[in-house]
C-alpha cells in the first residue's frame, strides 16, 4: 500500500525517492550507513595554515532487537548535515532519534527533518529598469519559497538463517 502512495507522489511530481538503502544486520547490533561529501577548508591560526576535513552526511544507524513474540524494537538515529555555504567549514545539522515497536514486515514513517530555503530573484529590461521614477515599470521581483521534508520509511524484516541456509 505505501509502494502505491510513493509511486502515485512521484507521478505527480511532489516527491522523489532519493535513495533506497537495505541494511542487514543480526539481533542487537549495530547497523550504519551514510552517503554525503567531504570538503577540505584551510584556517589561519597565529600566522600558520591548517588542513581541516569536514562531512557532511546524511547517516542511518538502527539497532534491531527481536522480541519473543518474533517483534521487532528499532533505535532509530538519522542526521542529515549540510554545509552552510560553499566556503565555510560551519556545517547545519538535523537529527532526529527514536524507538519504536514494530511487527515483522511492517512499516514506519520517520519525518520531521525540515529545510526551507527562499531566494529573491530581480529581472528587469536593461536601461530601463534602472531608471529612478519609471525603473519599478520595468522590474519583476521573485521569491522562490522551497520547502523540503525528508522522510524516511522503515520496515524490518526478521530473516531467520536456519531457513535460509537449506
Amino acid at each position: 500500500m505505501i509502494d502505491l502512495e510513493i509511486s502515485a507522489l512521484e507521478a505527480e511530481g511532489n516527491g522523489k525517492i532519493v535513495a533506497n538503502p537495505r541494511l542487514l544486520t543480526a539481533d542487537k547490533q549495530e547497523a550504519h550507513i551514510e552517503q554525503g561529501q567531504e570538503r577540505i577548508f584551510t584556517t589561519n591560526t597565529l600566522g600558520e595554515g591548517t588542513v581541516v576535513t569536514k562531512k557532511a552526511v546524511l547517516g542511518l544507524t538502527v539497532t534491531p532487537q527481536i522480541t519473543p513474540d518474533d517483534r521487532v524494537i528499532l533505535d532509530v538515529f538519522v542526521t542529515k548535515d549540510s554545509f552552510v555555504s560553499p566556503t565555510e567549514e560551519n556545517i547545519n545539522t538535523l537529527q532526529v532519534r527514536t524507538q519504536v515497536l514494530l511487527d515483522n514486515g511492517e512499516t514506519i514513517v520517520l519525518g520531521g527533518i525540515y529545510t526551507q530555503q527562499t531566494s529573491e530573484s530581480v529581472s528587469k529590461v536593461p536601461v530601463l529598469g534602472d531608471l529612478p521614477v519609471f525603473g519599478p515599470l520595468f522590474r519583476t521581483k521573485g521569491i522562490l519559497d522551497n520547502r523540503r521534508e525528508l522522510l524516511i520509511f522503515l520496515t524490518p524484516r526478521i530473516i531467520n538463517p536456519v531457513l535460509t541456509a537449506g
